[in-house]
């Protein structure tokens, strides 16, 4: 795989635009002008995949006034994912469709896929007791539907599903469940357009042991184990997180998110070296993986957001 296909596979996340997120943003939401210099930094990177949602605060209508600030010849290509918010009845196809027609305005631009996002709204339409996916394509201004999975069970429902042809989930480091189990792969091989999440688990990865808040101590052991393995390739914690996601994947896009455009830059230059470390992600694959205490920041006790 040439480096220019990798770094095409990046997606900027956008949740740090529109909100404080994660665990390890010490910059808080940035500017307007620093939002526009991450949106401008990736597309001359040749990075033209967005992912947002309609609750991170105002980011659907930050991207669409960033977009028209930087013209449509700048901006030609973009693609973006957007998902429903937690208050939209997604029972409703009229408030659905309501809701999909207010996302396309502010982003001014009819999004490639709308996701279900919240974790009830997923269960209930993949198990069958909401009727949502049998009309949700005929009712969204999007290319594709799908779901934002939390867990490996509902991944495999989403595999299964013929309806469903955009899946979001997490993995990482730490959360190798989707490689152990070969869902990962037998979702490429079905087609499913994938994109990976919280590659560096809301941030959590690249805080030191030492940095944990006290909340979140339960961690330690496990940022404590990664370190050695990085430490021991001579390598940092970032870059091997980042390798992991796209050399333990064949075609699955992969979610950044960054508060500042040397953030982004230097994500990008790690993605043109990735082959280096095949070692140290090698290694990484023998971890035990932790217990969902410490895989879902919705269980992190005054952490981050309950979703992403």
């Amino acid at each position: 795989m040439t480096e220019n296909r990798r770094i095409h596979r990046l997606t900027i996340g956008t949740a740090q635009l529109g909100m404080a997120y994660g665990v390890a943003n010490v910059t808080g939401k940035p500017s307007r002008a620093g939002a526009l210099a991450v949106v401008d930094t990736a597309l001359a990177r040749g990075i033209t995949a967005f992912d947002t949602a309609q609750d991170y605060g105002e980011c659907e209508s930050l991207l669409g006034d960033l977009w028209a600030d930087l013209g449509e010849l700048r901006t030609r290509g973009i693609t973006v994912v957007t998902k429903l918010g937690r208050a939209v009845d997604v029972r409703d196809p009229s408030a659905v469709r309501r809701a999909s027609a207010e996302s396309a305005r502010r982003l001014r631009r009819r999004p490639s896929a709308i996701l279900l996002h919240h974790p009830q709204h997923v269960d209930a339409a993949l198990d069958g007791s909401w009727s949502t996916l049998e009309w949700l394509g005929d009712v969204v201004e999007a290319d594709a539907v799908g779901v934002s999975t939390y867990t490996p069970h509902q991944f495999a429902q989403a595999v299964d599903d013929p309806r469903v042809g955009v899946i979001q989930a997490p993995l990482n480091i730490l959360d190798q469940r989707l490689i152990r189990t070969g869902l990962l792969s037998w979702a490429e091989r079905r087609g499913k357009r994938v994109f990976i999440r919280s590659v560096f688990l809301q941030g959590l990865l690249v805080l030191s042991a030492a940095a944990l808040p006290e909340h979140m101590v339960f961690a330690r052991p496990f940022l404590q184990r990664v370190a050695g393995i990085c430490a021991d390739h001579g390598c940092e914690v970032k870059a091997a997180a980042l390798a992991f996601a796209l050399l333990n994947s064949r075609s699955a896009e992969v979610i950044i998110g960054c508060e500042t455009p040397a953030q982004l830059a230097e994500n990008v230059e790690l993605v043109q070296s990735v082959d280096e470390f095949a070692p140290v992600v090698e290694d990484l694959r023998q971890l035990e993986i932790p217990p969902d205490r410490v895989l879902d920041p919705r269980q992190w006790t005054a952490g981050p957001s309950s979703s992403s």
